[in-house]
């Protein structure tokens, strides 16, 4: 994957770059993907998987939720009710708690459809409203890494991160999103990593009880780089409150 575009004189052109922080380090991560550029065969398999795993996340907690609907149902039955209607019972004679295959093909597939018909590619899909707008693993993993870019944007500017209201939080980091997007490329990579780590041999003592997480101040963290992309932190309107990264040609 280039980073830098050969010109006919010999030279490069930087493209144009977001900053991300991974592991504690501000890079600046090139932008692979351009409004109206036309896909090669491998980069349009790319984002149809990119789709196909966001949504199925979506998908998953969707299920979950009907299985969750189904075992309180069915927990509901008395025992005749409950064998007559096909649930199964262990050895013991012990109710078996459901799983994902108390669902129908049928009604998954119209589940699933429902959630993509109602998904949109770049917006904000984190509104709650019952589709895949709710419970996207991968949106709020977006959502956070946006909202520290922003946070570092209000110290620069000698604003008091805690002074933000829920609602300007939200138009804030929807603006940040919009202006950068390629933000959930990377929220999706951090979640694709997640699920792909197996710790079932993982040798960690949890004690008597999980430890309970510290809750982050709103004042505190690292501030990103001051080459932080910028956005008018004043109305939340997604203009550049600076520079605007360069911008030059990317190269297949």
């Amino acid at each position: 994957m280039p980073i830098y575009t050969p010109a006919e004189d010999g030279t490069s052109t930087a493209p144009s770059t977001v900053n991300y922080k991974f592991v504690g380090h501000i890079v600046q991560v090139p932008l692979h993907f351009s409004e109206g550029q036309a896909l090669t065969a491998l980069e349009a398999r790319f984002a149809n998987r990119q789709l196909a795993s966001t949504v199925g996340n979506v998908f998953a907690s969707a299920i979950k939720r009907l299985v969750a609907a189904k075992q309180t149902e069915a927990d509901a039955l008395d025992d005749d009710a409950y064998d007559a209607a096909g649930y199964s019972r262990d050895e013991a004679g012990n109710r078996i708690p459901l799983d994902s295959t108390a669902i129908d093909e049928a009604t998954a597939q119209s589940t699933f459809n429902s959630i993509y018909d109602g998904y949109e590619i770049g917006a904000n899909n984190n509104r709650g409203d019952g589709t895949a707008k709710e419970h996207d693993p991968v949106e709020a993993i977006a959502r956070n890494m946006a909202w520290e870019m922003v946070k570092g944007l209000l110290k620069k500017a000698n604003r008091k991160v805690n002074s933000v209201k829920a609602d300007k939080k939200n138009e804030l980091v929807d603006a940040y999103l919009e202006k950068f997007p390629a933000i959930r490329l990377g929220a999706q990579a951090q979640w694709d990593a997640a699920q792909a780590a197996d710790v079932s041999d993982v040798d960690f003592d949890l004690g008597e009880e999980a430890p309970e997480p510290e809750a982050e101040g709103e004042g505190e963290g690292d501030a990103p780089a001051d080459d932080t992309p910028g956005l008018d932190i004043e109305d939340g309107s997604g203009e550049s409150a600076e520079e605007a990264p360069a911008s030059g040609k990317k190269g297949k």
